[in-house]
């Protein structure tokens, strides 16, 4: 074991001091000689995570907007070879800390992430779309759930507190819809647009999540406010227009009450 973290040490060494246009290729190959040499034994371990976690990391750089001339440089799918060496590791016995290492990194390429992005308002009775930005799920359940109208009323804003989420799923929705999103197996984040079903006008928390019950604590879950409103207001130093959000014209009439919000150092 004492050679082998000898030849991890030297090809580490290498990688990380060399000027090589190639080093990235030559570091892998090194790698997997170890590997194949030793055939998958306990004690390199490390050399796979280090070769998994190089993997991972140009699978990082994936830009889907980006074009890449061949398979071989186009990191989508890298995620799938580092886990392929990982999930390798990540049960054998005795433990090491390359054991320990591949058995995290494979966590990491599995984790399931989601979040929501919708206009802050939009126009009512009128289809409203969000931007799902999710990985490694391939369905989601969603929830439209309204609020008072108030602008004291924070229906966002303890997104660490278990409460808060406790609070959110236990409200009576005014719909509930699911989407199936594309099945793709390459681990990376991916970005889909949904469309929401038209609503009155209002305030209103979309609420999503991986399970179909949202049960708590195991469902990851996102939420996003957003509003539905025909008023648009527009400012010119200390003037204040009031306008129709779809038709640009002014609102006849329209009153307005301001509020405000100060620090209370206390």
């Amino acid at each position: 074991e004492a050679l082998i973290a000898a030849d991890i040490h030297r090809l580490e060494l290498a990688f990380n001091h060399a000027t090589h246009e190639k080093k990235i290729i030559y570091y892998r190959q090194g790698l997997q000689d170890l590997l194949d040499k030793n055939q998958n034994a306990p004690s390199v371990a490390q050399a796979g995570y280090l070769l998994a976690q190089s993997y991972a990391n140009f699978a990082a750089t994936y830009q889907f907007k980006n074009k890449y001339p061949n398979e071989i440089k186009n990191p989508r799918y890298y995620y799938q070879k580092a886990r392929n060496i990982a999930t390798i590791f990540s049960d054998l016995q005795p433990q090491n800390q390359g054991i320990l290492n591949c058995r995290n990194l494979l966590l990491s390429i599995e984790e399931k992430t989601l979040t929501l992005q919708t206009e802050q308002v939009n126009l009512p009775e009128t289809p409203l779309r969000a931007l799902v930005t999710y990985r490694n799920t391939d369905s989601l359940y969603f929830r439209i759930l309204p609020v008072p109208n108030h602008p004291t009323h924070q229906p966002i804003s303890d997104y660490w507190d278990s409460a808060y989420w406790s609070k959110l799923v236990r409200q009576t929705p005014l719909l509930s819809f699911s989407h199936a999103m594309p099945a793709i197996d390459d681990y990376q984040t991916h970005q889909s647009e949904i469309m929401i079903p038209a609503l009155p006008i209002g305030s209103y928390v979309l609420l999503s999540g991986i399970q179909s019950d949202f049960t708590l604590p195991y469902n990851l879950m996102a939420a996003n406010l957003f509003h539905v409103s025909n008023i648009a207001w527009i400012q010119n130093g200390s003037d204040y227009f009031i306008l129709h959000r779809n038709t640009g014209q002014p609102l006849a009439g329209a009153s307005v009450t301001p509020y405000y919000q100060e620090y209370d150092v206390q």
